[in-house]
């Protein structure tokens, strides 16, 4: 399926700048706030290999990248054809920390190239040019989503799903982020995450099971493991959770966690009643050699926003009738090591530093009228 993607060579500027601040939220347990980044917006987070620049997308159809070393905004991409409005699907630093893999504008500025829509830029931060883009599978453009992408080392693992005909199809492309050049694809069955192991090994996908039933209780959450060199199905884990997995992350290289939403089923076409929602384990983690689980971390939320793990720790942001609540655990103890939370803000976006000892939120005030990014150190002086 090589054939269906493409390779094509663009350049575009940027600019730069920095400010400060927002409100304080309520910090508990092993937590310390040591850094704030004034932005336009936070969607989408990600750290570089070396942990030291932190890309941001903006969700005003700019991207930034911050030192947090010296707390100074380097880059900034702002370009009609990048960055979406609201906020993109995901965020990523390739292998060797030169690029930014950002999504394309293909709502308000689709660019097409061969017949094909452009869909993934990588946004080289020295120069501030897009050095290359990836171009969507063969389809009518207005039916190809872009769902999740992920970097794993020298891969970039990209989620696609085709609306063509009823029934959505999804299929994974790996990529290499060298040349940009396509290595492999291959159809899966996955709707809504993707996550790639650090080693560049394995590629997870989360979605609804097949098997679960329409009443409330029962297993629907499913997690499909696959090869990323051969595109094989490695192993399935079903029944993950009482509802759709929507975020997905791996916890070293044996073992990913997960999270879903709030069991909500709407109405029982059987019993013509209203369900009710239902709390189930948002966070659980799973040991993919025997497919059990390993840890189950049981905070309500009603919607996760966002999941996150390096260096052994594990974070979550989310919603619980209010805005404004995040956690963060450490997965050896494990513990939770602590957690913030604001009844003015949403905390919109979470990335886990590699080496586990910082955590960047997003955070934005309710009504839209402030947006900043806080980084946390995790333990007194970073992870113990």
């Amino acid at each position: 399926m090589a054939a269906l993607f493409a390779l094509t060579l663009i350049g575009v500027g940027c600019a730069s700048g920095i400010s400060t601040g927002a409100d304080e939220p309520t910090v508990e347990g092993d937590l310390r706030i040591v850094q704030r980044l004034a932005q336009q917006g936070a969607f989408h987070l990600a750290w570089s290999p070396d942990g030291r620049l932190l890309a941001v997308d903006s969700g005003d159809g700019s991207y930034a990248v911050w030192d947090t070393t010296s707390g100074r905004k380097v880059r900034e991409l702002r370009d009609k054809s990048w960055g979406r409005f609201g906020g993109g699907v995901s965020l990523a630093f390739s292998g060797d920390g030169k690029h930014v893999i950002v999504p394309a504008d293909v709502v308000n500025a689709p660019r097409m190239i061969g017949g094909k829509r452009v869909e993934l830029g990588a946004w080289n931060i020295e120069t501030g040019a897009i050095d290359a883009v990836l171009l969507g599978p063969d389809a009518p453009a207005n039916r190809i989503g872009l769902r999740d992408f992920a970097v794993a080392g020298e891969r970039l693992a990209v989620l696609y799903q085709n609306n063509e005909s009823a029934t959505p199809r999804y299929l994974i492309a790996v990529y290499d982020t060298r040349t940009w050049q396509l290595i492999d694809s291959w159809p899966v069955d996955g709707s809504r995450a993707l996550a790639f192991d650090r080693t560049g090994t394995l590629i997870a996908v989360g979605r609804s099971s097949p098997y679960g039933g329409d009443d409330v209780g029962l297993p629907h959450g499913q997690i499909r493991i696959y090869d990323a060199a051969s595109g094989r199905l490695v192993t399935m884990l079903d029944g993950v959770h009482q509802s759709i997995v929507t975020h997905l992350a791996f916890v070293g290289s044996n073992r990913i966690v997960s999270t879903a939403s709030q069991v909500d089923r709407g109405f029982n076409r059987t019993t013509l009643r209203s369900r009710q929602l239902v709390d189930g384990d948002p966070v659980r983690i799973w040991d993919l050699a025997s497919g059990n689980k390993a840890l189950s971390f049981r905070v309500a939320v009603d919607t996760p926003y966002a999941l996150s793990s390096g260096g052994g720790v594990v974070a979550l942001s989310g919603t619980r009738n209010r805005p404004g609540r995040f956690w963060v655990w450490d997965t050896e103890g494990p513990r939770e090591v602590g957690r913030l939370s604001s009844e003015s803000t949403y905390f919109t976006a979470v990335a886990v530093n590699p080496d586990g000892r910082t955590v960047a939120i997003g955070n934005v005030r309710l009504g839209g009228e402030g947006f900043e990014v806080l980084v946390v150190a995790i333990g007194s002086t970073g992870r113990m």
